[in-house]
């Protein structure tokens, strides 16, 4: 059970990087099984696939680069 922003202060601390460094577009619920599109400025994909050794309740996966951070007009809204 965690939202968001636990989740990005979890993986900050493992990760010894600032929760700034991750962008989101929007925040997603701690009571439902959720998927959240995030990005993490100049962190290499293999670094990030590191934390599901490590932290319960959530799963980094599909990791790539990207052009650019997410922003929250990039939010195309929930489905269900």
């Amino acid at each position: 059970d965690m939202d968001t922003m636990s989740c990005i202060d979890i993986i900050g601390r493992l990760l010894h990087i600032k929760p700034s460094v991750f962008t989101y577009a929007g925040t997603k619920d701690k009571r439902g099984v959720t998927v959240q599109e995030i990005t993490a400025w100049k962190v290499t994909p293999d670094r990030i696939a590191h934390i599901n050794k490590v932290v319960h309740g959530a799963k980094v996966g599909n990791c790539s680069f990207v052009s650019a951070p997410l922003r929250l007009r990039d939010l195309k809204g929930n489905r269900f």
